[in-house]
């Protein structure tokens, strides 16, 4: 069974932080470790780890190989693919991979400390 665990960037302190708790609250949403969750953007893991054994987030960016071609993108959860891929979702351009399809995947960096590590359009 697949690890479920968050962490969540801090947009106060602009930094990532790692999440003890999450309370959920209806109507107004929930809680991260007792603070009000709108201050912070909440990532889900992968339940993948590159190959250096670090764990895969949601908005981490990573690098790896896909058909010999190299591949540096930020990791999504793709609603119409139903999994953890690497790429956008956009209605024009749907370039995405699955995540476990890419071979020597390693984390370099995430969108919110790491942003210029990806091209201009997929910020």
């Amino acid at each position: 069974m697949r690890e479920i665990k968050f962490r969540a960037w801090d947009r106060v302190e602009k930094k990532m932080i790692q999440v003890y708790s999450l309370s959920w609250k209806y109507p107004s949403g929930f809680e991260i470790n007792n603070s009000d969750a709108i201050m912070y953007d909440l990532m889900q893991y992968t339940g993948f780890k590159d190959k250096n054994g670090r764990e895969i987030y949601e908005g981490d960016i990573v690098k790896g190989f896909y058909r010999n071609k190299e591949i540096i993108d930020k990791v999504i959860w793709w609603e119409k693919g139903c999994g953890w891929y690497v790429g956008y979702d956009d209605e024009e351009k749907c370039n995405v991979t699955a995540l476990c399809a890419l071979e020597d995947i390693e984390v370099i960096g995430n969108i919110y400390e790491n942003p210029e590590l990806l091209k201009e359009d997929e910020k």
